[in-house]
């Protein structure tokens, strides 16, 4: 247990958290628990990251977006065997359906008209974030969730910032905007709208355009060279001719 939670199962790994499944104890209410280590020695780290995840969290309401149910940064949680350690939790949402990651990998790549109905959910969210000064900067498929009826939801808002411009080299390299890699100052929303360009690729192709934005990377190098046609070329290989549109390939 854990506060006024049971702890059900395992549902998922991060980098410095766990997350569980787990039931309110006097509502019933199921929910996914963020549990994070009050490690001595990245205390501070830690709390810094899980602060900034509750504060943008605690502002923001949007049917996109995964909502923040409760938090703590006191409790401790007690094993069945009665031993115990203290720990943050953020109590979540329970994306019922699972990370937009695993269906890909389960199932395959989106028709462009699937692709297109999750997009315009992903950048509404993105709007309302925008609007609301605050920049994700971790968005890959592993950060988007299907709810029970399969609406894809944003996720993890432990890079999240209300900058207007950032520094920081927050996020995944494969996700991340040139001027993110390079180490620029950047532009929070710009850096994400590079992202949510990625993501739309890999919903449709099951595989992202290029492995990194750097001219090192083969595949980026034609997009900045002005090669689009090599680009979607080499995309296009043991595919339909019509696979990738020419609206899809103008958006991108």
């Amino acid at each position: 247990t854990i506060g006024p939670y049971s702890i059900l199962r395992i549902i998922g790994k991060g980098g410095f958290s766990v997350v569980l499944l787990a039931k309110h104890d006097d509502t019933g209410e199921l929910c996914a628990l963020k549990i994070m280590d009050k490690d001595v020695e990245h205390e501070e780290t830690m709390l810094n990251l899980v602060t900034n995840e509750v504060d943008i969290m605690s502002s923001i309401q949007h049917p996109n977006i995964i909502n923040l149910l409760s938090y703590s940064f006191t409790d401790s949680l007690v094993k069945p065997n009665g031993d115990s350690k203290e720990v943050f939790y953020l109590a979540l949402e329970l994306a019922a359906g699972g990370e937009l990651f695993d269906f890909l990998a389960e199932t395959g790549e989106f028709p462009e008209e699937i692709a297109r109905y999750y997009f315009h959910q992903i950048m509404d969210a993105f709007e309302y974030l925008n609007e609301n000064g605050i920049s994700h900067r971790d968005i890959k498929p592993e950060n988007m969730m299907f709810d029970s009826d399969y609406n894809l939801k944003i996720a993890d808002f432990g890079f999240s910032s209300n900058l207007p411009l950032n520094q920081s080299k927050k996020g995944t390299v494969n996700y991340m905007a040139p001027e993110v890699y390079e180490g620029l100052v950047y532009n929070g929303h710009c850096a994400d709208l590079f992202s949510v360009g990625i993501l739309l690729f890999i919903m449709i192709s099951r595989h992202p355009p290029f492995l990194r934005a750097s001219y090192s990377d083969q595949h980026y190098k034609l997009l900045i060279g002005n090669r689009e046609d090599l680009f979607w070329k080499f995309h296009s290989k043991n595919k339909p001719e019509s696979f990738y549109s020419n609206s899809l390939k103008a958006l991108l």
